[in-house]
């Protein structure tokens, strides 16, 4: 068991910009002084900053996306993240959430398209978005992959199961008894081997001896 990391978070439950450690008294006081909390939603496994309250996405939910969208998201533009803005796909003045499921890249052009025309966009799970044009075609626009991707293998026809030394022995037996049962009359059989005892040849004449 591993006693310090432990007992250092005890004595310093809270952090500062998550870097400075605080003691329980001075993060008590800090506490008090706060005029209005935020709420910050994280998986329970990654420890992702998944939902916030506030409209700016988080850093770590930034780098999350960046990450995910790899470019800009909008239809047909490959600009890179560095070049985008995190939008939120439903509006926060809406309601939007400011959540990994309602946020993408967009460059300024396709921002612009999407706020001040009449495109429309639809966040999907998995990060898809599923725009409409204004004449009502949809696109859909999936994120780049990032890594292998699997996927099920078509099952292989049931191997047949093994058979034992007795099993085909007896199929053997079967077998020539039912050719012997419909008759061997008629049938060809393969001309014997050279030298085997049951079809010996007979010995070709011999070249008469050249005259003198």
């Amino acid at each position: 068991m591993i006693w310090g990391p432990y007992l250092l978070e005890l004595r310093f439950p809270a952090a500062l910009d998550g870097k400075v450690l605080v003691d329980r008294d001075t993060a008590r006081r800090i506490a008090g002084d706060t005029a209005t909390w935020e709420r910050l939603f994280t998986h329970p496994v990654t420890g992702v900053a998944v939902t916030v309250d506030t409209h700016r996405a988080s850093a770590a939910q930034r780098r999350w996306l960046q990450g995910r969208d790899g470019r800009c998201r909008g239809p047909g533009c490959d600009k890179s993240v560095l070049r985008a803005d995190v939008d939120h796909t439903k509006d926060f003045a809406g309601g939007g959430l400011t959540t990994l499921g309602n946020l993408e890249h967009l460059c300024r052009s396709d921002h612009g398209l999407k706020h001040e025309t009449r495109w429309g966009v639809e966040q999907l799970p998995g990060g898809v978005l599923r725009w409409t044009s204004p004449i009502g075609q949809v696109i859909i626009d999936e994120p780049p992959p990032v890594g292998p991707r699997f996927t099920d293998m078509p099952r292989s026809k049931p191997k047949p199961p093994k058979r034992s030394a007795a099993d085909r022995r007896r199929d053997q037996r079967e077998a020539i008894a039912q050719f012997e049962a419909d008759g061997s009359a008629g049938v060809e059989l393969p001309p014997p081997p050279p030298g085997s005892a049951w079809g010996a040849r007979e010995p070709e004449p011999e070249d008469p001896p050249a005259p003198f």
